[in-house]
């Protein structure tokens, strides 16, 4: 994460090459990267002072999907083992929702109210 030009985007550094931009956000301040464990993935939480918007983009940087949600959540957002949806805390339901990154609106409760900051193995443990 780099502000180097002049705007709050993420960074692509191989040895030896020159920087490549994954994401522009903008002026929203990105304050969560969660890579998918095989780093093919990844889930950028920004924000402003009136929005939480998690974009799922490739490791090249080509945007998978882009959402809002109403807060972050301690800790989140955590990965799905299958790499196809994301745990992201829902504060209008104080619940942490099961999105997936192909159909954003099919949120689902993934945990009693007010459990945050969970991460799920690949076991399911």
């Amino acid at each position: 994460m780099s502000n180097r030009s002049g705007t709050n985007a993420i960074w692509l550094l191989k040895p030896g090459a020159a920087p490549t931009m994954l994401l522009d956000a903008g002026l929203s301040v990105i304050d969560r990267v969660r890579f998918w464990p095989d780093g093919t993935k990844l889930a950028v939480v920004s924000q402003t002072t009136k929005s939480v918007t998690v974009k799922i983009i490739t490791r090249a940087g080509a945007s998978l999907s882009t959402f809002e949600m109403p807060s972050r959540g301690l800790g989140l957002p955590s990965w799905m083992p299958d790499g196809q949806s994301v745990l992201m805390f829902d504060r209008s339901t104080l619940r942490t929702m099961r999105v997936p990154i192909d159909n954003t609106a099919e949120r689902k409760p993934f945990a009693p109210p007010h459990w945050v900051g969970i991460a799920v193995r690949k076991n399911g443990n």
